[in-house]
């Protein structure tokens, strides 16, 4: 019996033996790391970014007479919602949030306000010309009164010649200036405007068939002219257009006389005209008895004085057109 069991022991072990030897390959399993977890401190939330503070940019501008350029003192200097008085030497500082191209705006009593855009951004330093209404030369002979002179203005010889410039052809009555521009009319109908310090071309308006032997004059923001053709033109001042136009029927060589709003001129037929700028009607028309009038009227008071081919002197009144007295 002991020896059965000893053989069945060796039998096992045997087989134990013969097993190992016929096994599979061994499989390697890869197993899946664990994630190290670090744990860290809560960080605090960012600060909420503050509106960034600019400093405002002071811009100058400098306030010049543009007839006697001389510096303007106690100016209104107004760019958008900030306004500053220039000071003894004519400058105002401006605090701006940005310097950019912005409509600025120069005024003060006694002068026609000037709006100009500035470009701040490339001119920190700019200025502005702005002009006074009583030193203007609106019409021939400056004045109603045809007074010929601005007792304002100091100009003696010696004289010399700034620019020049050709208009092309006969030129038979000078030009008048109002803010810095020269408006002018040739022989051929052009009409046109030349800043006063290059003599640059602002505009020109060419009348068709025209042809002229008047000054112009200025009204506000229009520009009259008589025309040979028989016509009066009233352009626009900034751009030259043509606004609206009058027919007489017959030459005006008259220059405008402008009162109260009203163009007072002669026409080679005898015909006194007073034509509202307004309404563009008459406002009152008086024959001169078929004598030829090329002068033009001029005003003293509530009267209006012209003189006519028949060598007389009519004195109007101003209102009516009613004759107040002739002589010759």
């Amino acid at each position: 019996m002991r020896g059965f069991v000893l053989a069945l022991c060796g039998v096992v072990l045997l087989a134990g033996c013969g097993s190992r030897r016929d096994a599979a390959p061994a499989t390697t399993t890869t197993l899946a790391e664990t994630p190290v977890v670090t744990t860290r401190k809560p960080s605090r939330p960012a600060a909420p970014d503050l509106p960034t503070r600019h400093r405002a940019a002071a811009v100058q501008v400098t306030v010049v007479d543009g007839d006697t350029n001389t510096r303007i003192r106690g100016a209104r200097v107004t760019i958008g919602r900030r306004a500053r008085r220039s000071n003894a030497k004519g400058i105002a500082r401006v605090k701006l949030a940005h310097r950019a191209a912005l409509v600025t705006v120069a005024a003060k009593p006694g002068y026609t306000a000037r709006s100009v855009r500035l470009s701040f951004r490339t001119h920190p330093k700019s200025t502005i010309r702005i002009y006074r209404r009583s030193l203007q030369w609106a019409m021939y002979g400056a004045d109603p009164a045809r007074s010929q002179s601005q007792a304002g203005l100091r100009v003696r010889p010696p004289f010399r010649v700034i620019w020049s410039r050709g208009l092309g052809t006969l030129i038979e009555f000078p030009a008048v200036v109002q803010d810095g521009v020269a408006y002018i009319a040739n022989a051929k109908g052009t009409v046109r405007a030349l800043d006063m310090r290059n003599g640059r071309v602002i505009w020109r308006h060419d009348t068709p068939h025209g042809k002229m032997a008047a000054s112009p004059a200025v009204w506000g923001d229009q520009v009259i002219a008589h025309g040979m053709d028989g016509h009066i033109w009233v352009l626009r001042r900034s751009d030259g257009k043509l606004l609206w136009h009058y027919t007489v029927g017959s030459p005006v060589e008259s220059s405008p006389v402008i009162v109260r709003g009203a163009d007072v001129f002669g026409a080679w037929n005898g015909t006194i005209t007073a034509l509202d700028l307004r309404t563009h009607e008459v406002r009152w028309q008086r024959g001169g008895g078929g004598c030829k009038i090329t002068s033009s009227a001029a005003l003293s008071g509530s009267t209006l004085y012209i003189g006519d081919y028949c060598s007389r002197l009519l004195a109007l009144n101003a209102r009516s057109g009613a004759l107040r007295w002739s002589r010759s």
